[in-house]
């Protein structure tokens, strides 16, 4: 089980660097990223509601992350509306807990929706503000594990709210560390000019 929480750690890591500063440029890779997560969280989700064995919920884990990866990349603008839903889930984490209303679950909800749709109007900005936070998320919450969490991380992105309250001292430095690295990827992803986006479909 240790294995596999490291695992899922070490992978968030990685990913999240590659989605942080490279999103816009490797989007087709982002979309089936955001699909593998999206998918595996639901899966992994419904999973532990039935079963408390790791083998069985990785497994689910990595069969509901393929069909999530494989829908996002197949459907554009499905995978698209999902990336901006991540971000948007994020964002009403943040603003939940601001404004200490933490067990608010509408907050996120709303924000996810709402920035889902506009993914799919403002591609580029969107894709850009929603790779940098989604990856800075995934840094994030794969290092603080290594701090003795105990979470896996992939749970944080269904409940974000686990980390801050297994940190609550380092609540700042969770939120702080987040926003610095999501503003230094979005920094890095509009000041580069390379020409084209690998699998968009729009500015």
């Amino acid at each position: 089980m240790f294995e596999s929480q490291r695992a899922f750690a070490i992978f968030s890591i990685i990913a999240g660097v590659i989605i942080c500063f490279r999103g816009y440029r490797l989007f087709k890779v982002v979309l089936g990223i955001a699909g593998f997560i999206a998918g595996a969280a639901l899966f992994y989700h419904l999973g532990a509601q039935y079963t408390a064995n790791m083998i069985v919920l990785v497994i689910l884990t990595i069969f509901g992350g393929m069909i999530g990866a494989s829908l996002s990349m197949a459907f554009y603008y499905v995978g698209l509306f999902l990336l901006g839903a991540l971000a948007g889930w994020q964002i009403g984490f943040l603003m939940s807990t601001a404004i200490n209303m933490e067990f608010i679950i509408i907050i996120p909800i709303v924000a996810a929706v709402i920035a889902g749709f506009l993914a799919c109007f403002f591609q580029k900005p969107i894709i850009i503000a929603a790779t940098a936070l989604i990856g800075a998320w995934s840094v994030v919450t794969g290092g603080f594990y290594f701090f003795g969490t105990g979470i896996i991380p992939i749970d944080l992105f269904r409940d974000p709210f686990m980390l801050v309250e297994s940190l609550r001292e380092t609540n700042p430095v969770v939120i702080l560390a987040w926003i610095v690295l999501s503003i230094a990827g979005m920094i890095f992803q509009f000041s580069c000019r390379e020409p084209g986006m690998s699998g968009a479909k729009g500015k």
